[in-house]
């Protein structure tokens, strides 16, 4: 009697499996600005359901040829958790399981200066981008979920601020000149990557940190989302499609407003839309400021809408300045500024 392969009967059944499609369909249309030639890729796996069952789809879309032609995975081990380095063991065995490259990259964030997390992100990322160069591929692979979306556009809401982060994460995004940065999940909730692994007999770890109710993602996952959850089950997916939407009408508005990407000008004339749809104003504002520019767009824009045909200069913070006039708007570099005359 032959025996039973036990890779080929996983990659078999997570091919045909309704999510390989879908991830299918959201690499070609959404992440890969030229469909016909998908890059090669390295899946970020922490161990978690989500990168699990992401790593598990790409190993069957490689194996029927509608994924990239070369894939692999990396673990960053992050020397926060004791359990880590287990939960890496379980990643590195799966892909063993699945013949797919494994790569461990070790960052240590508590040794950096400032936020914990932001260090542990930066650093993952840093490890990550170099994974991809080191194996002459093209992108990485994250999976972040409709969920982490959810999170994500409501803390930018909560939070307000100079940012208008109701855009929420990108379907893809470059991490340097030769890596582009692509989430093939982003309108998939998590109970149904969850779903996945558990009926393909996927293994995956919990963190425990991921709940930390002191955290701001912690506390809506445990005391917020679940209700919301439960009262709308589908409001992780409308949100992820309305994030979008927010995310490419701001970027129709950029190239409208300057349709050359080499114009370094930051100067833009309103042309009647301040009256039309004043709403627009302050998320125009910093669609339009120059990345080092800090300041009340909100404000700002309220200051244009009164149309005072005298020049006004405010403060955009230490390297520029905002003049106003009329309706139009322009920042200025600060004179003694680095690199300027």
């Amino acid at each position: 009697m032959r025996a039973v392969d036990p890779r080929g009967a996983l990659v078999l059944r997570a091919g045909r499996h309704p999510l390989a499609h879908e991830v299918e369909r959201n690499l070609r249309l959404w992440c890969t600005r030229h469909p016909s030639a998908m890059p090669d890729a390295v899946v970020a796996v922490s161990g978690g359901p989500d990168s699990m069952a992401l790593l598990t789809i790409m190993a069957a879309l490689h194996e029927r040829g509608t994924g990239p032609a070369r894939i692999a995975a990396c673990c960053v081990h992050h020397h926060l958790r004791p359990e880590a380095e287990r939960e890496l063991e379980t990643v590195r065995a799966h892909c063993e399981l699945l013949r797919v490259p494994f790569f461990r990259r070790d960052v240590h964030p508590a040794e950096e200066p400032g936020n914990l997390a932001a260090a542990a992100r930066r650093l993952r990322y840093e490890a990550l981008t170099e994974c991809v160069i080191q194996g002459r591929m093209g992108a990485v692979l994250t999976a972040h979920h409709a969920d982490d979306q959810l999170e994500t556009v409501l803390m930018a809401l909560c939070r307000g601020g100079a940012s208008f982060g109701v855009g929420g994460m990108r379907w893809s995004r470059r991490l340097s000149e030769d890596v582009v940065l692509m989430r093939p999940l982003l309108d998939i909730p998590k109970a149904r990557l969850v779903a996945f692994a558990e009926e393909l007999g996927v293994p995956w770890h919990q963190d425990a940190s991921n709940e930390d109710p002191d955290s701001a993602r912690g506390m809506l996952r445990t005391k917020v989302l679940p209700h919301l959850l439960e009262r709308w089950p589908k409001a992780a997916v409308h949100v992820a499609h309305t994030a979008e939407a927010i995310d490419g009408m701001g970027n129709a508005l950029r190239m409208s407003q300057r349709a050359d990407p080499e114009n370094k000008d930051y100067r833009f004339e309103l042309g009647g839309m301040e009256r039309a749809i004043p709403e627009v104003l302050p998320y125009l504002i910093q669609l339009m400021q120059p990345p080092s520019a800090q300041g009340d767009s909100r404000y700002w824009a309220e200051e244009l809408l009164r149309n005072d045909p005298e020049p006004r200069v405010y403060d955009a913070g230490p390297d520029w300045e905002l003049r106003i006039q009329g309706g139009e708007a322009q920042f200025t570099e600060r004179a003694g500024r680095p690199g300027t005359t």
